[in-house]
């Protein structure tokens, strides 16, 4: 949670400190030897980063720390889509009105033709949907899944033409299995 408020946080400020180091370090699980080099910085700099956490990190290194809390975010959202995708159709299945269109944006989000930018919206989108907790709890009768189907519908809206007639008929194909 510490590192997608971060991304949000940080995206006007571009200014990171030393505990922020140390955090993204720890969820990157990366070495100080590392993520010094990832930086282009030294060991020592990071050292002592993680031990003053008020220090304030110079803006050369925003762009760089931006880039790695992005692609920890991307790579936590598409883990969590395609562990929990398949069980929560199936276990919800009746349920879901906008199923057709998860599964499309499902089908869209591993489709090696569709740019990382779409990507990272789809399984921005999904991960939400997958996630047991949200804005209102699924288990609530007929709202529960509206704030989903809102997440989902905008990410569809936002990407445009990415979500193709292929996905459709993937999708369709595959709920037709279960």
């Amino acid at each position: 949670m510490f590192i997608t408020s971060l991304l949000i946080t940080r995206m006007e400020l571009y200014m990171y400190t030393g505990a922020d180091i140390k955090e993204i370090r720890n969820k990157l699980g990366l070495l100080q030897t590392e993520i010094a080099e990832k930086l282009g910085t030294t060991v020592n700099n990071i050292r002592y980063w993680e031990k003053t956490p008020t220090a304030k990190i110079k803006p050369i290194y925003n762009d760089l720390l931006q880039g790695l809390v992005e692609s920890f975010t991307f790579d936590a959202n598409k883990q969590k889509v395609i562990s929990g995708f398949v069980t929560k159709i199936k276990a919800n299945l009746a349920k879901i009105t906008f199923l057709r269109d998860a599964v499309a944006m499902y089908k869209a989000a591993v489709d090696p033709d569709v740019q990382n930018v779409n990507k990272a919206i789809c399984f921005a989108a999904l991960a939400y949907f997958i996630m047991p907790i949200d804005a209102i709890p699924d288990v609530i009768p007929i709202l529960g899944f509206t704030d989903d189907a809102a997440m989902i519908a905008g990410a569809i809206k936002s990407m445009g033409n990415v979500i193709t007639d292929k996905h459709r008929r993937e999708a369709e194909e595959f709920l037709q299995s279960l």
